[in-house]
């Protein structure tokens, strides 16, 4: 997994360090031995590095929306930057998507002068994509709006149980786009077929043409 999808979400991991001591934040990334540690079940790369600690039988995500109350500790961060970070730790602490669609609904009201991170909304992104692999939904991939990371979000859980029609589940240009990754990963011609838009420049990667 390429380390800088994890970049969004450890900028804003690191300001609520400073700024929002009272929201009980975590890291998003843990070191071999305290996910060890915390959790049975660890998600790893296809290296074999853990990433983060998956929670078994975790309960459905709720479908009311989240209250002024949910958030409350986090509203008296003194900057929006940090007010986000202390909402997107939440959002690891509780393993729930909700708190990510806050965290881009305030984005969405960042004025020029907030960092990078903010303004294109690649908190908000890198916010679901954790939480996605924290509850193992692939599902939650299609919340991500940045295609490429949302296609390779899919293509961690296609590689996950290997099962490339994990891709399937992806909507817009996140399903192409992890068939074109699993075409790559499992050098198989006939998955360019799936991959839309990208089936020449997947043909050209595995260097022949599908069947």
């Amino acid at each position: 997994m390429k380390a800088r999808t994890w970049v969004a979400g450890a900028a804003l991991l690191a300001a609520s360090s400073s700024g929002c001591s009272r929201c009980n934040s975590k890291p998003v990334e843990q070191p071999a031995s305290t996910a060890a540690a915390s959790a049975g079940n660890v998600i790893r790369t296809a290296a074999s590095q853990p990433i983060i600690p998956a929670a078994a039988a975790l309960p459905p995500v709720p479908t009311e929306p989240l209250t002024a109350a949910d958030t409350a500790t986090c509203d008296v961060a003194e900057s929006l930057l940090k007010r986000l970070a202390c909402i997107a730790s939440l959002a690891q602490n509780k393993r729930d998507p909700r708190f990510c669609d806050r965290v881009g609904q305030l984005s969405k009201q960042a004025g020029p002068q907030e960092p990078e991170v903010v303004r294109s909304g690649a908190a908000t992104n890198a916010c679901y994509r954790s939480i996605a692999f924290m509850r193992d939904d692939p599902t939650l991939c299609n919340r991500i709006v940045d295609p490429s990371m949302a296609g390779s979000c899919l293509t961690y859980f296609a590689m996950k149980r290997h099962d490339p029609k994990v891709c399937e589940l992806g909507s817009g240009e996140a399903m192409p786009s992890c068939f074109l990754n699993e075409a790559a990963r499992t050098r198989d011609p006939s998955l360019c077929l799936r991959t839309g838009k990208f089936q020449a420049d997947c043909e050209k990667r595995l260097g022949s043409v599908a069947p």
